[in-house]
């Protein structure tokens, strides 16, 4: 598998997981920390394994993070 089609893989994952992650309502519940800990570890993977930058990283959580909010993420650290 080509590095390009691997970094396509990981990014389809990581959409999905923040998807999920920031469509769990209750911000205590089990299945929110476990997904949270499953990002954690598919973020440092990607990381760790050199398959994606932290700043394209980063670009793809601000996009899910818009698409689910439509708030940008340093806009909302500012209000709050």
């Amino acid at each position: 598998m080509t590095s390009a089609l691997q970094k396509h893989k990981y990014i389809d994952g990581i959409r999905d997981l923040l998807r999920l992650f920031y469509g769990a309502n209750d911000l205590k519940s089990a299945y929110r920390k476990k997904l949270e800990s499953k990002l954690e570890g598919f973020i440092a993977a990607g990381i760790l394994t050199d398959l994606i930058s932290k700043q394209d990283l980063q670009k793809v959580i601000d996009e899910e993070h818009m698409a689910a909010f439509s708030v940008e993420r340093f806009v909302l650290s500012i209000r709050y």
